[in-house]
């Protein structure tokens, strides 16, 4: 089976696809999971199986990242989750996501290792899927539950906030607002999931199984996976964005001396055969063009209205990046080399894996200058080093992107998120046109991150928007409204607790932020306003777990 990864690297598609079939009469685990498309903007996405983003074993042939959405076409073919890391024994441990991994042992969240017949049989019933959840779903669930006639969705109803602590799964899973504090999924009693963006899909994995792959190595980690999209435009920058946002959980029982996320990408830009692949470090983007001006010919080639299309590391910077560019059998199939080449190193010498890292030039191999970072330069840009000024004829090109190396200790939770970018053709024939254009959309993601979320890392669950009492009408209510210097708020009942003020304009740019530290019942605070422009501006609040929201005049 190790073959076949290589193979699939470096020959033909015809040829893969026959080694593919050979393959599953041997070592092809069938299993059926649900699929769900996520399809609010430029790229469409169909999601199937945990650990990669856009493959199905079953549909092998198929693709299912579609951009622009509803063209048929596809800038990548497939992605994989990779992580390492290293324990409190200094032992490498290690999970390498590919064409062939049996998902099934990795599906759901952490459990007991051997469960009953019925208990294994409910538990992959429960979570050998994926959840779809819109926005809109949750504003008329919100507005619409009890009302006659309503129906509440079936993803909502469904939603994996809850785990059964009987077979071993932690108590509390899938973000969720909990309208009643009682810290249980009840959407009956008007809990609702939490997502990002306008829809998003939501997955769960493992790697606690103990298996034979060859890539993996048991780590005790939970990742909880939501795949999200905003509707927007098919010319703006979130209407060509798709962000992976990965929830990882050490339940191992021992800590981490150093751990790091990594994805391994096959791109396969239109016409699979005619590609080229960099990584700009400063960006943190590792990316694919069309390795001439023209892309094809088959059905799926974009002709010669050619865009780019790249994934970017935005919670972590990009620690490495590159593509195997040396030698067809640098992974012959046993899990510890990968760790290796997520670091910037080639895994060629079993005695000191550490002595061979990347090099700026030619290769990558062997020359003079250490670096991360393979193919850093713009393609267009003939002084630097790329693809292009190498002379590498395009082909069928992948890459790896991994991101910064960090401690997870026991029971900590860590967040990454990485966005999948794709920048449209709009002059035909130039190539580095799109790519100059996936730069700057980059940039601007780069920029913006910080305050998409409000700054929170994690997406995580949340007691339900605290509304006023009708008889109570004062808490948190900001009186004068309108007002010109100073807003004044009652804390109600809160007491003993911290009070997150955040003001922000009607184009949701922070304006002002105010922390009020351990608040008393009934005390009335003093918000002072900065120096603003008349208009409407949004005061948000956090307290206890609890969030409210007030439009404010400003004269």
């Amino acid at each position: 089976m190790h073959f076949l990864l290589i193979l699939k690297m470096h020959v033909s598609r015809p040829t893969f696809v026959f080694l593919l079939i050979v393959s599953f009469f041997h070592s092809y685990t069938c299993f059926t999971q649900n699929k769900v498309t996520l399809d609010v903007n430029n790229i469409s996405l169909t999601q199937w199986e945990v650990a990669t983003i856009g493959f199905n074993t079953d549909n092998y042939s198929d693709r299912f990242v579609i951009a622009p959405s509803g063209s048929g076409l596809s800038p990548m073919y497939a992605a994989f989750f990779w992580f390492r890391g290293i324990d409190i024994y200094h032992e490498n441990r290690v999970f390498a996501g590919y064409y062939f991994n049996d998902k099934l042992p990795f599906t759901g969240p952490i459990h007991h290792p051997v469960l009953h017949m019925e208990d294994e049989a409910s538990f992959y019933a429960t979570y050998n899927r994926s959840w779809l959840v819109t926005r809109a779903e949750i504003d008329a669930f919100k507005s619409n539950r009890g009302n006659a006639g309503y129906i509440i969705p079936e993803a909502i109803l469904s939603w994996p906030g809850n785990g059964d602590t009987t077979i071993g799964v932690a108590e509390r899973l899938a973000p969720y607002a909990d309208a009643n504090g009682d810290g249980r999924y009840e959407p009956l009693d008007g809990d609702y999931p939490i997502i990002r963006g306008d829809a998003a899909i939501y997955q769960m994995m493992n790697l606690n199984a103990e298996t034979g792959d060859r890539y993996y190595k048991k780590m005790g980690l939970e990742i909880h996976t939501m795949i999200y999209a905003y509707a927007d435009g098919p010319a703006s920058l979130l209407g060509n964005t798709i962000f992976v946002h990965n929830t990882i959980i050490n339940r191992e029982g021992f800590d981490y001396l150093e751990f790091q996320p990594g994805l391994y990408i096959d791109f396969d830009l239109g016409h699979y055969n005619d590609d080229q692949t960099g990584c700009d470090s400063i960006l943190n983007l590792s990316y694919v063009y069309n390795g001439d001006d023209y892309d094809g010919p088959d059905s799926l080639a974009y002709g010669n209205m050619i865009p780019s299309f790249g994934i970017q590391q935005l919670s972590h910077p990009m620690y490495a990046c590159g593509f195997n560019s040396i030698d067809a059998y640098l992974f012959n199939g046993y899990w510890y080399e990968f760790q290796y080449f997520m670091q910037g190193f080639w895994p060629l010498h079993p005695a000191n894996y550490y002595d061979t890292p990347f090099t700026y030039g030619g290769s990558g191999y062997n020359g003079v200058t250490p670096t991360k970072y393979l193919f850093s330069s713009p393609p267009d840009d003939p002084e630097g080093w790329s693809m292009e000024t190498e002379g590498y004829p395009p082909s069928d090109r992948n890459s790896m992107s991994s991101s910064s190396i960090v401690p997870l200790a026991n029971g900590d939770t860590l967040c990454t998120e990485f966005a999948m970018l794709f920048a449209p053709a709009t002059i035909p024939n130039d190539r580095f046109h799109s790519v100059n254009k996936l730069f700057q959309y980059a940039a601007q993601l780069q920029a913006m991150y910080p305050a998409l979320h409000n700054g929170e890392d994690c997406i995580t669950y949340q007691k339900e928007p605290w509304q006023a009492n009708a008889a109570d009408g004062i808490t948190f209510l900001p009186y004068p409204n309108p007002s010109e210097n100073t807003i004044w708020l009652n804390t109600g009942p809160f007491h003993h607790t911290n009070l997150i003020l955040e003001l922000r304009d009607m184009t949701g740019k922070l304006v002002a932020r105010s922390m009020f530290s351990d608040i008393l019942e009934n005390q009335v605070i003093a918000y002072n306003l900065p120096e603003l422009s008349a208009g409407q501006y949004l005061l948000t609040g956090k307290v206890n777990g609890y969030y409210f929201s007030h439009l404010v005049q400003v004269k």
